[in-house]
């Protein structure tokens, strides 16, 4: 009677173990299905899923990208001052006070992903790996050009090196050893002061994720919080 239940137990063990891997080949068998389905409409120029660019809506009925008048107006005004020679900083500066309206306040991090994103030049895909799209361009490629040439001349210069922080001054326990759940990059530290009712100004502690692309753009979490 012992022998039965337990050649019942294994028996059953192995029919579960049998199943979680035929689950298992199926997960994968559709996301690579899904992954070949997505590659194929990007071939062909079409968008399939993912966050509105500012600037463009999506057709009702061929999810396609559109231009929004209004904000494509809004679009052409901020490369034209990039490639006037304005930096990041005060083109988000110009934004908000211009009540050019998103989700969230422009900043100078989200007006470089702006400029840096091919899709304004009616392309699909990453800086380094484009296809052309199906939806219309908001900017010429010269201007689109004229602007990446003009934020790669600014990177290009010489920067200063960072002083090196000892271990036992550093404030961030965990400089180094944080990488991002999203994409996979390392983490770097960030430091800004707030207002504060008891002392006038407190120093907000963060670690950030400095990719541009993927799930991730611009994440950050307060460094107390993680380090607690």
């Amino acid at each position: 009677s012992g022998d039965l239940h337990t050649g019942e137990l294994v028996s059953s063990d192995l029919m579960l173990n049998v199943l979680a891997s035929f689950a298992e080949l199926e997960r994968e068998m559709i996301r690579d299905r899904l992954a070949d389905a997505r590659a194929a409409r990007r071939q062909r120029g079409l968008r399939s899923a993912g966050r509105l660019p500012y600037g463009y809506r999506s057709d009702p009925q061929t999810r396609q990208l559109v231009s929004d008048e209004s904000e494509a107006d809004v679009v052409c005004a901020i490369f034209r001052r990039a490639a006037d020679g304005e930096r990041p900083a005060e083109i988000a500066a110009w934004a908000n006070a211009h009540e050019a309206k998103q989700s969230e306040s422009w900043s100078a991090r989200k007006v470089l992903r702006l400029l840096r994103n091919p899709v304004y030049v009616g392309d699909l895909g990453r800086e380094d790996d484009r296809t052309k799209g199906a939806h219309p361009a908001i900017v010429t490629g010269e201007v689109f050009d004229a602007v990446q040439e003009a934020i790669a001349q600014r990177w290009t210069r010489a920067s200063k090196p960072r002083p090196k922080v000892s271990r036992r001054d550093d404030p961030f326990l965990l400089r180094g050893l944080v990488t991002c759940a999203g994409c996979g990059h390392l983490m770097t530290t960030s430091t800004n002061c707030a207002p504060s009712a008891s002392t006038g100004r407190r120093q907000l502690r963060y670690y950030r994720c400095r990719s541009d692309s993927g799930p991730c753009p611009g994440s950050q979490i307060n460094a107390r919080d993680l380090e607690d």
